[in-house]
């Protein structure tokens, strides 16, 4: 999904600035870590600024991966030294968030889960091994809806279809977990979601619409060799 372009083009180059100011003081640091301590400081304001930014415009993938940057520059405001690793952890990722900005700004998709294998390093960087997609997983849900998905006309006794949809889904997202006919359990966690959908008013099916959709994605994920 691509975003809003005008507050975007607007803010970028504010955003280029804080990205070059925080490459530039993070280069500092490097360089002489024990006399240039403030420069830090300073990158860990400019980044938690850009957050402020970022979340104005709605960006919110990319103000989780911010937040992981300064994340990072707190444990390194711990450490004696700069183990080489990591500041090329943080260059990347610099470099990674301002090739992100670009590509949006062009009219390239929101999404911010193509930082992840940054993301990923960047917890590896201060010890967390464990990082996931969905962390940068925020999908636009402003969005008309079709017709089709419009003219479902819901169902009469919601409570009974919902409880039903909710077991269904839970027993097969179990199964899918445990990998026990996984295409057959995608299916099923699908057709909770359609019921779930129709139990709802046409005005708030978005949510439910876009998680069919990932669901197709899993779907076909799955189908394929």
């Amino acid at each position: 999904m691509s975003a809003n372009l005008i507050p975007l083009l607007s803010a970028k180059t504010e955003l280029e600035a804080s990205l070059a100011t925080v490459s530039r003081e993070l280069e500092s640091y490097f360089a002489a870590p024990k006399a240039n301590f403030v420069a830090l400081s300073d990158a860990m304001t400019e980044i938690h600024r850009m957050q402020g930014v970022l979340q104005v415009l709605s960006l919110q993938g990319a103000v989780v991966f911010c937040r992981e940057i300064f994340s990072v520059l707190q444990t390194l405001s711990a450490l004696p030294n700069v183990p080489p690793s990591l500041s090329d952890v943080l260059r990347k990722a610099l470099q990674g968030l301002k090739q992100y900005l670009d590509a949006v700004a062009h009219g390239g998709a929101i999404s911010a889960m193509r930082l992840f294998s940054e993301y990923q390093e960047l917890h590896q960087a201060r010890g967390v091994e464990a990082a996931f997609e969905l962390d940068l997983f925020f999908p636009e849900l402003k969005i008309p809806l079709p017709s089709p998905a419009q003219q479902i006309a819901s169902v009469d006794d919601v409570s009974t279809y919902l409880k039903a949809a909710r077991m269904q889904y839970q027993q097969a997202l179990l199964k899918w977990l445990r990998k026990d006919q996984p295409a057959e359990a995608l299916q099923a966690m699908q057709a909770a979601m359609v019921t779930v959908s129709n139990c709802v008013p046409a005005t708030t099916r978005n949510f439910w619409w876009v998680a069919q959709g990932f669901m197709d994605c899993l779907i076909y994920e799955q189908s394929s060799p």
